[in-house]
């Protein structure tokens, strides 16, 4: 019987060649991103607002806005940078998010109405490859978590050897947890889009009730110590150029840190039931970052007085809580299980599910979802090296902010694309074709390709001076500043010129808006066939990679 179930099945790096309900035959594709079905539209209003619970109501999060004080910002200049990159990112994620709900097609297929059917190939590898570092930077934070569970559980896990040089960036202590954590969150990954409104549902009651805990913790023992610190009375402590270089930082370091999703947010609300939950995105945004601002900041003030120092981690003000007592373990223990959770469910959501979507399309002989996320867990934890990028504020700001230079870019083109030129009109099919109405001339749109030219280009040598402060680059560090806000105007308005003076003759301006459901509904008719379960068909592939031998 072994041996026959043996000879049925083998491995493959090959994936069975799977017939989308979108692109032709001869193309090679999976049906994980053709466009969503009615019956994969699950996400309503209560979803939407668990999601962006569930996105800023992070590790990550709370150390952005905490770190706009280590950068000599006061309490109230970090909360205008704030408001300011929250308006920003609403700006974009109506513009792109209306997308995803209005044809139901993820971002690597919406960006080549834009790009072009192979120039797309650029945008799509790098959100992937910055997908992965992000990955890493989560999973990083998420061993503190760990770290915090364990110790709570067993005292003696503080005190471990650490037998790591500090070259590392890392002691073994760290490195264990991050890799229980990281073992943790392995199998989660795997949970459909479809299917996160329950953990979605879970972080949005945990995380809120640690974050005031927190925040009342450090409050009252403050108080106790003599007073609540001096952050939120003193005024900032850089001015003139360094105050506004900080200030435009702090803004596009939190811009940066939702580059990625302001780009490819479509691939989430294709799952939205209506356009209305979209929407909700424009209130949602800047209360629950004004409330994560207001947590970080006051915490922050409060551990300089607690501490000696500045806490920009929600985790290290938890360790403050201490071990020697079952109450104070106990609080330990839940806390951070509640951020432990937040670091696990921004993952899934915005990291392993984009990148592997980008990976699937890229490769889709040999990734789909599942593999993508297989994948996206090991290179992006492990290759990726998080706990350098996490080592400091600075360096930390660093990070984020140079990527931004080529996200920012990217959103602005599928943006102008999408609103000024093809007028709220897509031919979906055609996406899917690289001889459809998108393959401009030779798959690339000159347009676009122009575009990226002029909006990144001037963010190069401010990048360089970022990584190497010895690199002297001048006034054009301003440019670099505010990078992101720089390549995402800049994008649109030189694409938009483009576009219009000089208008593209291959088709892409003539085809008409088709709709995934009428195209289908269209189609079905015609062979008198019912839309096929692609869903069932998911499911019974293996994605440990054997697969049936025909």
């Amino acid at each position: 019987m072994a041996a026959m179930l043996k000879e049925k099945a083998s491995f493959s790096l090959r994936l069975p060649k799977q017939k989308s309900s979108m692109a032709p035959d001869n193309v090679y594709t999976n049906v994980d991103t053709d466009p969503s079905t009615p019956d994969q539209r699950t996400w309503g209003h209560g979803t939407t607002i668990s999601f962006w619970i569930s996105d800023i109501l992070n590790i990550s999060g709370w150390q952005k806005c905490s770190a706009m004080i280590a950068l000599g910002l006061d309490w109230r200049n970090a909360i205008g940078a704030v408001m300011m990159g929250c308006f920003c990112l609403i700006c974009a994620m109506l513009a792109n998010g209306m997308i995803g709900v209005r044809w139901r097609v993820p971002f690597p297929v919406a960006i080549r109405s834009s790009c072009g059917y192979w120039l797309a190939v650029f945008p799509i590898a790098s959100r992937a490859i910055i997908a992965l570092f992000w990955f890493g930077i989560q999973t990083w934070n998420g061993q503190g978590c760990m770290t915090l569970m364990i110790t709570a559980i067993w005292p003696s896990f503080a005190t471990l050897h650490n037998s790591v040089p500090a070259s590392a960036g890392f002691t073994t202590k760290q490195m264990i947890s991050f890799f229980l954590f990281w073992l943790l969150q392995f199998p989660l990954l795997f949970i459909h889009p479809t299917k996160l409104q329950p953990l979605f549902l879970l972080k949005a009651i945990a995380v809120p009730i640690s974050a005031f805990a927190i925040l009342g913790w450090s409050v009252h023992k403050a108080k106790s110590m003599g007073g609540t610190g001096t952050l939120l009375s003193a005024g900032p402590t850089v001015h003139g150029a360094a105050f506004a270089s900080a200030w435009l930082r702090s803004m596009t370091a939190l811009i940066g840190g939702f580059s990625t999703l302001a780009l490819n947010i479509p691939d989430f609300t294709r799952y939205n039931k209506n356009i209305k939950s979209v929407y909700l995105q424009a209130p949602l945004i800047p209360f629950l970052y004004l409330l994560l601002s207001v947590c970080a900041v006051v915490t922050a003030s409060c551990t300089k007085v607690i501490a000696g120092k500045v806490l920009w981690s929600p985790t290290d003000v938890i360790a403050l809580w201490g071990f020697g007592s079952h109450g104070s373990r106990a609080a330990v223990f839940f806390a951070s299980t509640a951020w432990a959770i937040a670091q696990i469910s921004t993952n899934i959501s915005t990291n392993s599910i984009s990148a592997a979507n980008d990976l699937a399309t890229l490769f889709p002989k040999y990734i789909n979802i599942r593999r993508g996320q297989i994948l996206v867990a090991i290179v992006g934890g492990w290759c990726m090296v998080p706990w350098k990028i996490i080592a400091s504020a600075t360096t930390f700001y660093n990070f984020i902010s140079s990527y931004a230079i080529v996200l920012g870019p990217f959103a602005g083109l599928m943006a102008a694309d999408y609103w000024f030129i093809k007028r709220q009109q897509l031919d979906v099919p055609a996406l899917y074709n690289p001889h459809g109405a998108y393959r401009f001339n030779g798959g690339v749109n000159w347009r676009a390709a122009v575009a990226m030219v002029v909006s990144i280009a001037p963010n190069v040598p401010g990048m360089a001076h970022a990584i190497n402060a010895k690199v002297q680059i001048g006034g054009i560090s301003w440019i670099y500043a505010v990078s992101w806000l720089y390549g995402i105007t800049s994008a649109m308005l030189v694409y938009t010129v483009l576009s219009i003076v000089f208008p593209d003759k291959t088709g892409s301006l003539e085809a008409e808006g088709v709709h995934p459901d009428d195209y289908l509904a269209e189609k079905n008719a015609m062979t008198g066939t019912s839309t096929p379960d692609y869903n069932s068909e998911k499911k019974a592939e293996s994605d440990a990679g054997v697969v049936p031998v025909v």
